[in-house]
């Protein structure tokens, strides 16, 4: 498996490709198979000096040799997770998984990393150590070089033995860049490369598109979800909010019409014992606020929304709570688009922060954009009843999750979503958009609330309606409430179930 991100080693986890490619493994390795992840170590060998270097390996990148450090971090019963360590892939910052260039030069700095990164792979792969391998799992537009240079670069030629696959987890990034004209362009990292006419974006005739390599020259193609898996056949449809192929729907349909594309619904663990703790209001105030002291102590006080939140943690300390609504994600347009929605004069989230009243608060862990963390910031300074915690704390978030009566994903468009599932796992009801994944895991009135529309103002109609309802069965813990509640926390996601299918897909695979 080759990704950008692995929750298995500390500093390597930013989203849900992480989850996957930490849990995943495992539970294929229970089937009997032999698993080796590498993602790139982001500079995170100084302060890790028990990694164990295997291989330093050489590639061309940019005309020039570039080398790159191959490291054992973890190994457990059948599976190993391998860093790739390059000076020119850290060289944005210690730590740094994704770098925010901005609207000007669009995932210019990350794809050059990745394009080395997998250039490096590549070679280490041809080295020898492809010979372990049968299949080859790239995960989202990150690894999308590889397939390029594996298909067109004679240097990759020996991977040509195997077999690729690609899982799409979120088809709205795609990698696109310039062929030539730039530093972060094809030509400019692989200069003698032949160019295809299938790697070049559809939209932009002038640019690759990292994330169609790898579709249309993978064997197979799976999304995190079957919900995902069919939305992504239709057109993008903007003025009614609709999210589908990002462009990449004639490939997409393509693939299916071929029976190359699966969704095959992501996990999660089932411990005996949950993390984080069942906690009273009083208690998980406490904690969020020794969060944000945290925080204030790394960032300094001039970070917005750190004042507002202590305040707000202040002003509820001693208030009874009688709903107690969570939510937890980064903040995207894709996340949280809906909630900045217009509705009545307002925003779609303060009119449910009105709906909400005076009695109930709505807890919001999460950072990301730019615009999204500042409408949240403004909003929380205008509504007593919005906690909003400006970062992220995976212990903060393990007690929201079983402490929260209430959970609010009101996701624009959702591949397949771990946080519906988390929360659900303790038993916590969610509130969420019919559409993806959530489609696929949260059932209406049975072990959650789900709302749908046509369009952005009849999809906040009916995330307003259904968030009254759904308030209102948690303020009068009605039996249904307790019900949904008790269905929800019986419902099983597993990872074992998600291998079975995995397992099958390489097996086809092989068997053509």
């Amino acid at each position: 498996m080759i990704a950008a991100e692995n929750g298995a080693i500390p500093g390597c986890k930013v989203g849900g490709i992480a989850d996957v490619v930490q849990s995943l493994p495992p539970a294929l390795a229970a089937l009997g198979h032999q698993v080796t992840v590498i993602t790139p170590g982001y500079g995170l060998k100084a302060s890790n000096p028990q990694w164990l270097p295997l291989h330093t390996v050489t590639a061309m990148f940019g005309g020039l040799a570039v080398q790159g450090q191959v490291y054992e971090v973890k190994v457990e019963a059948g599976v190993r997770h391998l860093v790739l360590e390059s000076p020119r892939i850290s060289a944005v910052g210690i730590g740094k998984v994704y770098v925010n260039d901005g609207a000007d030069r669009p995932f210019a700095s990350d794809a050059s990393r990745f394009a080395l990164f997998s250039a490096l792979v590549g070679s280490w792969l041809c080295a020898g150590a492809q010979a372990e391998f049968g299949v080859l799992h790239l995960h989202d537009w990150h690894a999308g070089p590889l397939a390029i240079l594996r298909c067109f670069d004679p240097a990759y030629a020996d991977l040509r033995r195997l077999k690729v696959v690609l899982t799409i987890h979120n088809l709205a990034l795609q990698g696109i860049r310039p062929l030539t004209g730039d530093p972060s362009a094809l030509h400019s990292w692989f200069p003698d490369l032949p160019l295809d006419p299938r790697i070049i974006d559809p939209r932009w005739t002038d640019c690759v598109n990292l994330m169609r390599a790898g579709i249309v020259l993978a064997d197979g193609v799976n999304t995190v979800s079957p919900g995902y898996a069919r939305e992504i056949l239709a057109a993008n449809d903007d003025a009614r909010g609709r999210h589908g192929g990002e462009g990449l729907e004639t490939d997409l349909q393509r693939l299916a019409g071929q029976g190359q594309l699966l969704g095959i619904l992501n996990g999660v663990a089932y411990p005996e014992v949950l993390p984080g703790a069942q906690l009273p209001p009083e208690a998980l105030l406490a904690a969020c606020e020794t969060q944000v002291q945290a925080w204030l102590a790394v960032a300094g006080a001039n970070v917005p929304g750190h004042a507002q939140a202590l305040a707000t943690i202040a002003a509820w300390r001693h208030h009874k709570i009688d709903v107690l609504v969570t939510s937890i994600g980064r903040l995207t347009p894709q996340k949280v688009g809906l909630l900045m929605a217009p509705v009545a004069g307002r925003s779609a989230l303060e009119e449910l922060l009105v709906g909400l009243g005076a009695d109930g608060l709505l807890i919001l862990l999460g950072s990301g954009d730019a615009d999204c963390e500042a409408f949240c910031v403004e909003v929380a300074q205008r509504h007593a009843n919005f906690l909003y915690l400006r970062g992220f704390s995976a212990a903060l978030a393990d007690d929201l999750y079983r402490s929260g009566q209430l959970f609010l994903m009101p996701s624009s468009y959702e591949p397949c979503g771990i946080s519906q599932l988390l929360a659900m796992r303790a038993g916590q009801p969610c509130v969420v958009h019919q559409v993806g994944g959530l489609a696929d895991t949260v059932r209406h009135h049975q072990t959650g609330w789900c709302f749908a529309g046509a369009d952005i103002p009849a999809q906040v109609h009916g995330l307003v309606s259904v968030f009254a309802e759904a308030c209102a069965a948690v303020r009068l813990q009605t039996p249904s409430y307790l019900a949904i509640s008790r269905a929800c926390a019986a419902e099983r996601f597993d990872w074992q179930v998600a291998a079975s299918a995995y397992a099958d897909f390489y097996q086809g695979l092989a068997d053509r």
